[in-house]
């Protein structure tokens, strides 16, 4: 959450969030987004993500296009990480310049794929007990 508000600080045109708990979503999210100002440029979608993805698959207008950045940050016991990832890979959110990170628990591991979609693993990495997979475009040479 915090990386995508220095995003939207630092220029990016908007954010959707994806929050399955009203209360976090009201209480939390909106009212931070509020406080700083950014409740015009950001969209709280109050489902699953799962959900969000069926829809946006169903309709591109949900969103308006491809995102740059995703962040997968779900409840680690609340999502099956490789349902997740093939939804995201057959998103309609994704193109072949999208970055997506994912974090995810020890147990997932299986989950993380050398490609996601279009995209390439680009890292993988441990940080104490959470582990971080990147996924970005094949051609991106600051990597």
């Amino acid at each position: 959450c915090r990386t995508i508000f220095q995003a939207v600080s630092r220029g990016a045109d908007g954010a959707h969030f994806v929050e399955r708990d009203p209360w976090v979503a009201g209480s939390v999210l909106r009212q931070n987004l509020e406080g700083a100002g950014y409740e015009y440029l950001c969209s709280v979608h109050i489902q699953r993500v799962e959900e969000f993805l069926e829809r946006c698959k169903r309709s591109n207008r949900t969103v308006g296009g491809t995102f740059d950045y995703i962040s997968v940050t779900p409840p680690y016991e609340a999502v099956t990480y490789s349902e997740l990832l093939r939804q995201v890979e057959e998103s309609t959110l994704i193109s072949d310049r999208t970055w997506v990170i994912v974090e995810y628990p020890k147990a997932e591991r299986d989950a993380i794929k050398e490609t996601l979609g279009p995209l390439v693993l680009r890292r993988d990495r441990k940080y104490g007990r959470t582990f971080i997979a990147m996924y970005g475009p094949e051609d991106d040479d600051e990597w």
